[in-house]
């Protein structure tokens, strides 16, 4: 229900403008735009909710800042710029003004484009110092706060080969238990092949633990995921 109202809400307007005055279209397709973004914002809203760790959210917010840092500077360049037609060769159309905002905040430069008016040139400094000076870093700063907050254990993939069997050890995994059933599982009289082991824990692994999985002989096979193995996403991790 919530639905096809949400889709009534904005499919109205567009409809009423084709039969109505001018203005008063005009009116509606404007309100019609501010309803697209505030669903927009929503479904944003909803996906954001749905993930799991802090990381992927503050990545997922800095992807969708650098979208619409480009896309409302890139429309705003173009207004500010088409301003003065006076003062340009030819008027900027949104696909020269997208591709001089991507280079600019790149910081790659060409310069086969510039702004030619004043005011474009005052809003350029002022995206860049608010972009590249001051949002990107303090955002990528707390991304790699985050990062450094998560266990290395809990970052890693298995990382399957078609060829090599894995079996997913978990449960109560203690070291004398993982000595105990390591040479039985790699043993040579179960052929030639190769085997690996995954080891799925909800904690990270103790000091002799680690020891024990820096082993060359165990380095190679087993692989230690620190997750939750009720999780569909950490058992996607071990490719189970």
């Amino acid at each position: 229900m919530e639905s096809a109202i949400n889709i009534l809400l904005i499919a109205l307007p567009p409809l009423v403008f084709s039969f109505e005055t001018e203005m008063f279209g005009l009116k509606m397709q404007s309100f019609s735009r501010i309803l697209r973004i505030t669903k927009c914002m929503a479904l944003l809203k909803n996906f954001e909710m749905k993930m799991e760790s802090d990381v992927e959210k503050k990545i997922f917010q800095l992807s969708i800042f650098m979208v619409l840092l480009i896309y409302i500077s890139s429309c705003s360049f173009m207004v500010i710029e088409n301003m003065h037609p006076e003062n340009l060769p030819k008027p900027y159309t949104i696909h020269v003004t997208f591709y001089f905002t991507v280079v600019t905040l790149s910081t790659v430069g060409y310069g086969d484009f510039y702004p030619y008016t004043d005011e474009g040139r005052m809003f350029i400094l002022f995206m860049i110092l608010y972009a590249i000076v001051y949002r990107i870093p303090s955002q990528t700063t707390e991304l790699l706060r985050l990062m450094g907050m998560k266990s290395v254990y809990e970052r890693n993939v298995y990382k399957v080969n078609v060829e090599i069997p894995h079996v997913i050890i978990t449960g109560h995994v203690t070291l004398s238990g993982m000595q105990n059933v390591t040479p039985e599982l790699f043993h040579p009289d179960h052929g030639s092949t190769d085997r690996h082991a995954v080891i799925l824990q909800t904690s990270d692994p103790n000091n002799f633990m680690e020891m024990f999985l820096h082993d060359p002989k165990q380095a190679y096979s087993i692989k230690y995921l620190k997750g939750n193995p009720m999780s569909q996403k950490d058992l996607e991790r071990a490719c189970a």
